[in-house]
Order: structure tokens, then C-alpha cells, then sequence
């Protein structure tokens, strides 16, 4: 012991009836703060594995829109689009963009009157496909938004310069409420 008021270790010491521990603690004391220490340590390992799942969680599932346009095809003309991530997406917002303006589109009736004078007089023969705020695209599935089936060759020159100047983006989250977005192009 130093008598100056530093510190000293006292360790324990083997008497007659077993070690003597400092601050008077027995080894019953001391076994159970050290199964406490452990408990606590594996509390805190078990949070981190559950953090460490749930982050590879989220890139499992997580969702990836792409969308896949044919042109000048011998059976029509169509705009797709497909969840090629691994996890379903939910839609927030459909925007429609014909040229430099862009409209979010809540119904189908709106879609139908954005769409109705860019293509006219070939409505009758086209498909559409308008998703909803909430609305959930599987993993792997495809959806035909528009499609035009081959009528003849007038209706179909006038639909495919009309399919050119269309394009979608579409908000949307992950099953965890990650954010993101994901736009197709008109063709020039």
C-alpha cells in the first residue's frame, strides 16, 4: 500500500477458508458480476447481429423497376415495366410525361385524358395500365402500361410516333420504406 494517496491494487489473498476478496466481496459476489458482465456482452452481440440482419435485410428485398419499350414490333407496340429487384415495390406516385410535361396521374380517367389527344384515333385498339399510390408490384412481375396492337399501317405509323414522345417515372418504396425512383425515357 503506498501511504502518499495514490492508488493501490489489493488482490486477492488465500486464507483458511478460501481467497479474501477487496471490498469484502465473496466469491459468490464476484461470480455473479461476472455472469452479469457476460450477460450484458451477449445482449450487446445479440443487437448487433439483429442490426446486421436487418441491413441485409434490406438489400434482400429490396426493389428495382426498369422499364422495356418495343417499338416497330410486328405485333404492336408497347411500353413495360418490370420489378427486377428481389422485393416488392410499392408504388407512391405515377407521373406521365408526354414531351417536357409531366402529370401525376391518380386515375384512370386522368391517365386516359392525358394520353387521349397524343393518341387519338388510336385509343380504340391501345392498353393501359395505371398503378395507384399503394399499390404493390411483385418481385419479378411485368406490366404492360401501354400497348398498342397492329391495326394497320396508318393507325400504326401515327401510334408509333406517338408512343416516342411518351415516358413514365414512378415513385416508389421498399417493404422497409426505403425511398426511390425510376424513369423511362421518349424516344427520339
Amino acid at each position: 500500500m503506498s501511504s502518499s494517496g495514490g492508488i493501490s491494487i489489493s488482490v486477492g489473498l488465500p486464507t483458511a477458508q478460501g481467497f479474501h476478496w477487496p471490498y469484502g466481496l465473496s466469491s459468490s459476489d464476484i461470480i455473479a458480476m461476472m455472469s452479469l458482465l457476460i450477460a450484458f456482452g451477449s445482449l450487446a452481440f445479440t443487437i448487433w447481429q439483429w442490426h446486421i440482419a436487418r441491413l441485409h435485410n434490406r438489400i434482400s428485398v429490396r426493389p428495382a423497376l426498369t422499364f422495356d419499350r418495343r417499338l416497330k414490333m410486328s405485333s404492336g407496340h408497347w411500353i413495360d415495366m418490370s420489378n427486377t429487384g428481389l422485393g416488392p415495390a410499392v408504388v407512391e406516385g405515377m407521373f406521365l410525361r408526354i414531351d417536357d410535361i409531366e402529370t401525376f396521374v391518380t386515375n384512370f380517367e386522368e391517365y386516359k385524358a392525358v394520353l387521349r389527344p397524343l393518341f387519338d384515333s388510336c385509343m380504340k385498339h391501345m392498353e393501359f395500365v395505371v398503378f395507384y399510390p399503394g399499390e404493390t408490384i411483385g418481385a419479378g412481375t411485368t406490366v404492360r402500361l401501354i400497348d398498342y396492337v397492329n391495326q394497320n399501317e396508318h393507325l400504326d405509323s401515327h401510334a408509333l410516333a406517338a408512343m416516342r414522345r411518351v415516358s413514365f417515372r414512378v415513385c416508389f418504396k421498399s417493404m422497409y420504406g426505403e425511398q426511390f425512383e425510376s424513369s423511362s425515357f421518349a424516344v427520339s
